[in-house]
């Protein structure tokens, strides 16, 4: 999160900049924005060098609609928080540069209007996705109702994507195939709280092996027994995931079940895959038998659902509708 202690110039009229813009902190504040090009390139370099390198860049109420092309050119910010900027619909392309993508770790989205019209969301990801070494991309109030195919289009080291706002819904519905196929390195995928009723095929494939663990929320939304495409968690290509699919206090309301032509595959592609109800329950009946009888001669997939709770009277474990019983912790 920001870090407020540090020393921190208000940098709204390019008149403004001084070597006191050395700070760790330079923060872009009201309607002036249209100068902000004028603003960086008044930012004096450090010990002689061409580049200007700030640790945290604020920009706060903007009128702007997009951020242009090269716009950080020549500007490296560790650090980018976009908050409370209303109008703010798409970053083009090559917003960040040639160089400065390469510098940018952490970049906070917060109360924008980030379009989902396909073109404009396009250049948005082309965008966040050239951010090389990125390490979070948080994503807090947005506009955008579909994550499209591909939408990180090339190689990244993202390690967390995150879109989720802790106070309110966000805005997903859908998450299209190969979705974040080459964030090769991505660790956490959190799609909480939003409302999301359709994952496509494919949604999580990667395009490269990796053996590491990704953990993926999907807990809060408006996800049911049909809202998943065939092999929508598979292609995970060596990775370990964990799969959250409910929240004590945030359940997928209409999911009852977890459908055998769906989930068993996941199951089967990685024996260390786990599905987390987290205390949601489920409806256990004949559909979910596919748990205890493996169709591959492999043992049962019951250990790999943590935390599932039923509640109908089942041979998956003893209970009745009033009292919920975990199989696995």
């Amino acid at each position: 999160m920001p870090k407020y202690d540090r020393r921190n110039v208000e940098c709204n009229d390019p008149n403004l900049i001084t070597n006191e813009c050395h700070s760790s902190v330079i923060t872009c504040i009201g309607n002036r924005m249209t100068q902000l090009r004028q603003i960086f390139q008044q930012i004096p370099p450090k010990n002689g060098e061409n580049v200007r390198t700030i640790e945290w860049f604020y920009m706060i109420d903007t009128g702007l609609e997009s951020l242009e092309n090269n716009l950080f050119e020549n500007i490296h910010f560790e650090n980018v928080y976009l908050q409370n900027c209303p109008k703010l619909l798409f970053l083009n392309e090559y917003t960040f540069g040639n160089e400065s993508r390469l510098f940018v770790r952490n970049i906070y989205l917060n109360t924008t209007n980030l379009s989902d019209h396909s073109r404009l969301k396009r250049k948005t990801f082309k965008a966040l996705s050239s951010l090389r070494n990125l390490n979070v991309l948080e994503f807090q109030s947005h506009s955008i109702r579909t994550l499209p195919y591909k939408a990180f289009n090339k190689f990244t080291n993202v390690k967390i994507i995150r879109f989720y706002n802790p106070e309110q819904r966000g805005h997903l519905i859908r998450i299209e195939s190969k979705a974040f196929y080459r964030a090769t390195f991505v660790e956490e995928i959190d799609l909480k709280n939003n409302q999301i009723k359709q994952i496509g095929s494919y949604a999580f494939q990667f395009q490269r092996y990796s053996p590491h663990e990704l953990r993926i929320y999907l807990s809060g939304n408006d996800l049911h027994t049909d809202s998943f495409e065939l092999n929508a968690f598979n292609g995970c290509n060596g990775r370990n995931v964990i799969l959250y699919l409910g929240d004590y206090g945030h359940c997928n309301l209409m999911l009852k079940t977890l459908k055998q032509n769906i989930f068993e595959s996941f199951l089967w592609e990685n024996d260390k895959n786990i599905i987390d109800m987290y205390g949601c329950p489920l409806i256990c009946d004949e559909q979910m038998d596919w748990i205890l009888i493996d169709s591959n001669n492999r043992n049962n997939y019951r250990y790999q659902i943590r935390n599932l709770i039923c509640y109908n009277k089942t041979k998956l474990i003893d209970t009745d509708r009033y009292n919920y019983y975990n199989v696995y912790q």
